[in-house]
């Protein structure tokens, strides 16, 4: 299994997409997990979430966590797809 974290402040990159296309060609099963959702106002959350259904299409199959960090405490999960 792989975990791919990407910054939600970046949003999806090419690079990004570059990866996860590698990790579906080598058939694993994959989590993106979505990090620093935490610094992001609502309408940049809403294109982040366009972003990943835009430039991740080919990922149906995975499972997606947004989580954000909460200052000097754990990491929260906050959306599960």
């Amino acid at each position: 299994m792989v975990i791919l974290v990407v910054d939600a402040q970046e949003g999806i990159t090419e690079q990004d997409a570059h990866v996860a296309a590698y990790i579906l060609e080598a058939g694993r099963a994959l989590v993106v997990a979505i990090n620093k959702w935490d610094g992001l106002k609502e309408e940049e959350r809403d294109w982040v979430k366009r972003e990943i259904d835009r430039k991740l299409m080919f990922l149906d199959f995975a499972s997606f966590i947004i989580f954000q960090h909460y200052a000097k405490r754990a990491a929260g999960v906050i959306y599960v797809r």
